[in-house]
């Protein structure tokens, strides 16, 4: 009777061995995989270029470059974030390491009104890093238009 005791003690104890092995490897996975997705800071970046805004299905976008200061091995930018502060654009990049869609070059901004906006990059801390200048035309017009409308306002 004892040594059937000992027994069924040293099978638990095993048994609830291997089960915090498997809740660690569980544990271990989930924050790994958290770590994939992340807002990265404007120093990880070369120089970010701007294209012309657009207007797609009443929602203006940005057009952006942003190419990385270095190579990163499995490491892409799979979105930017753009927010319209006051007469401020802020953008902030997401990096990936697991590959699920690499950026197109199209920042949604919402919808901002027409005007000139201080394009700026936001690192997750805060920090904002000035980038330049676009200018924001009404929804359906093209961007030369847009340009010379806010120039000369009587046309």
């Amino acid at each position: 009777m004892v040594f059937g005791f000992a027994i069924s003690v040293a099978e638990y104890h095993v048994g609830q061995d291997m089960m915090m092995k498997r809740i660690a490897a569980i544990l271990t996975a989930v924050v790994l995989l958290a770590g994939c997705n992340r807002e990265e800071s404007r120093d990880f970046f070369g120089d970010i270029t701007l294209g012309l805004p657009l207007w797609t299905n009443g929602y203006c976008f940005l057009t952006a470059k942003l190419p990385t200061k270095i190579q990163h091995s499995g490491q892409w930018v799979y979105k930017v974030s753009g927010t319209v502060d006051g007469t401020n654009i802020l953008l902030t990049a997401h990096i990936t390491s697991t590959l699920r869609t690499v950026f197109s070059g199209n920042i949604n901004v919402g919808r901002p009104s027409p005007g000139e906006y201080r394009v700026l990059y936001s690192d997750p801390d805060g920090d904002r890093h000035f980038i330049g200048t676009t200018k924001i035309g009404l929804p359906n017009q093209a961007p030369e238009d847009t340009a010379r409308k806010l120039a000369d306002p009587q046309r």
